[in-house]
């Protein structure tokens, strides 16, 4: 059997070098990968190595795969260079440029780099195929993606490997498997190009590629008629319908735009706000390149490229809210992964909203029905009550809430809380809880539901072995972010910069503060400390749950919340008494901002301090209104 295997690798390695001469190009005889290195050899889309050789069975390079594509489907020529780790030398500059003008290509784009050494992986190339198909302006279709390790494919690249695997471009490996993140070799690749190719052949160009179209019930489009142009199929949009681009919606008469990766949207043209994949934005208008959106009160406008249109149709799947029992229920949509990602209960109902009714909002304040009407504004008591409060309960009440849910978390049996109770890095926290309440001025409990949200109950690698709980310190290049020596000292960095950067009530454009409170997209830190604009929604219903399974004691103190006016000059004064004759604290350099009052005095309103002052403060009553809350 040895011997065997060993004259089959001879064999491979002999293989792996052969190509015979013909004409011009080269013969590849190789029974299953030979058509497509065929094709690539006819098309001048494989080059030789050094040696004047050919190494099929090599792992395939970025570079590689691109200048194949470029040459293959004789893409228009492009000058220059485009990544500034593509040199004029580089001898695949020209399928690089090609491929990049054409959009199949697109590179690193933060750093400018397209890394054209490095290994293409199954995902990456799966996604250059897709754009394609885009190109070639051919139908598409997708699947469902049934490989076992389908949630190991990046969320970015999933549509991608669907329409591949849909059009029998790309296969799966061995027992059921994709692979996203394994390489080809030059073969494999090739055979990929191959069936793209016989794909496109076989297709009818579509030389009107714009399309009207009406939603069915089952949220299907039915073809009204087809155009030339954007701009002559919008006008023509019937009501309540889309307008398709090769079966993508590129406008619409309502609905939401999703985002389909991160960006930095703008909230003035010096400050923007960090939105993650997967945001849901309120749609205003598409001219089918670039659509108005709005989140947070803000508008903007983004490009066709980056969003997904979603209409406003039962039948299609987003985020809404639903009264169940008298509680508002946020039920979150992830449309990158088709599915539904939680229940939030997130506090009691606004009298406006009914059972057996959706309902819509981006911001979760100002809520829509299912018709898109307007129906009420609403203020979620623990989503926008101030930092500056404090918790009712005791350290000894907090961590017996908190060994109690990890019991409920254990018993469960998910993998995530296996021995939670002995293991979790939020045991025994109460008292560095109380602690920070009264150091920082933080209430309690807002604290341990920002932690429980991002931690998984003090469960995740980051807590478990860094004793972060909050991911401080974790970006893109830096993966485990800062290490803290103590549980204390944890929870401690998160009260720290809280008030540095999120309370500070400067305002300027170089701090983060838009409010104390967790808020959502429109205000407060949700702003700025997290991309995925229901981070405050969620941290909420932690809170809730707390406050519920303990008897509502903190809804009971019945804090009261007040929104700064715009003054009408640059900044609004606090003071230290109830008149302009007292000492200015500090100035509010932004309005609609969330503030904790305490009453009212001679027409000034007794306010908590937004810096670390002992003192109650004072702001002239007619530059905040009080605002009621729903708990």
């Amino acid at each position: 059997m040895k011997k065997y295997v060993l004259s089959c690798i001879l064999i491979i390695l002999v293989v792996s070098s052969l190509s015979i001469p013909k004409g011009n190009a080269q013969t590849f005889d190789d029974p299953t990968h030979g058509p497509g290195l065929n094709l690539l050899s006819e098309k001048n889309a494989l080059l030789p190595e050094s040696d004047g050789k050919y190494y099929p069975y090599r792992k395939v390079t970025r570079a590689e795969f691109a200048f194949s594509l470029a040459k293959t489907f004789d893409l228009p020529t492009a000058t220059g260079t485009s990544f500034k780790d593509v040199p004029t030398t580089n001898r695949y500059i020209s399928g690089i440029q090609s491929a990049a003008k054409a959009g199949i290509v697109t590179g690193y784009t933060k750093t400018n780099e397209f890394k054209p050494n490095e290994l293409i992986s199954r995902q990456q190339m799966a996604v250059m195929i897709n754009r394609t198909l885009d190109y070639s302006q051919v139908p598409k279709k997708t699947t469902k993606l049934t490989f076992t390790d389908t949630s190991k494919i990046a969320v970015d690249y999933r549509d991608a490997v669907a329409t591949g695997v849909a059009l029998s471009i790309i296969k799966g490996l061995e027992n059921n498997t994709f692979g996203p993140q394994e390489n080809a070799t030059i073969a494999q690749s090739a055979t990929f190009i191959y069936r793209l190719n016989n794909y496109i052949a076989t297709q009818v160009v579509d030389t009107q590629p714009f399309s009207t179209a009406t939603i069915q019930k089952d949220g299907q489009y039915a073809t009204v008629q087809k155009f030339d142009t954007s701009s002559e199929a919008i006008q023509a949009m019937p009501a309540n319908g889309v307008v398709l681009k090769q079966g993508k919606v590129i406008s619409m008469s309502a609905g939401i735009a999703v985002l389909n990766k991160e960006v930095a949207y703008d909230i003035t043209r010096t400050d923007k706000m960090p939105l993650a994949t997967n945001t849901e934005l309120g749609y205003v208008k598409s001219d089918g390149n670039k659509v108005t959106v709005t989140i947070g009160g803000r508008t903007g406008t983004l490009s066709i490229d980056d969003i997904t249109l979603v209409p406003a149709h039962p039948a299609l799947d987003r985020s809404y809210y639903e009264v169940v029992n008298g509680e508002l229920v946020f039920k979150i949509y992830s449309h990158n992964n088709k599915r539904k990602e939680g229940d939030n209960v997130i506090g009691v109902a606004p009298n406006f909203m009914k059972a057996g009714t959706r309902y819509y909002s981006t911001d979760g304040i100002s809520f829509t029905n299912e018709d898109g009407k307007h129906v009420g504004d609403a203020y979620n008591y623990y989503q926008f009550l101030p930092m500056r409060t404090k918790t009712a309960y005791t350290a000894k009440e907090i961590d017996a809430y908190i060994v109690q849910e990890l019991k409920n978390r254990e018993a469960k049996g998910s993998s995530s809380y296996v021995d939670a109770t002995k293991k979790s890095k939020l045991l025994n926290a109460g008292v560095t809880l109380k602690k920070l309440e009264e150091q920082y001025q933080i209430n309690a409990i807002l604290i341990l539901a920002v932690a429980m949200n991002e931690s998984n109950y003090g469960m995740s690698n980051g807590a478990q072995n860094n004793n972060n709980f909050f991911g401080i310190g974790k970006t893109s290049s830096a993966v485990v972010g800062n290490v803290y020596a103590t549980a204390e000292e944890g929870l401690s960095a998160f009260a720290i910069i809280v008030n540095k950067d999120f309370i500070a009530p400067s305002g300027d454009i170089e701090t983060y503060g838009y409010g104390a409170v967790l808020g959502s997209k429109a205000v407060g830190m949700n702003v700025k400390y997290a991309a995925d604009a229901n981070w405050g929604a969620k941290a909420t219903a932690h809170y809730y749950a707390l406050d519920k399974a303990l008897g509502f004691r903190d809804a009971k103190q019945n804090y009261k919340i007040g929104f700064t006016i715009d003054p009408d000059y640059p900044y609004l004064n606090v003071r230290t008494g109830p008149s302009e004759t007292f000492k200015k604290l500090y100035s509010y350099k932004r309005f609609n901002l969330p503030v904790l009052v305490y009453g009212e005095e001679n027409g000034w309103y007794k306010i908590a301090s937004d810096t670390l002052h002992d003192q109650a403060v004072y702001i002239i009553g007619d530059y905040l209104r009080l605002q009621e809350t729903t708990k």
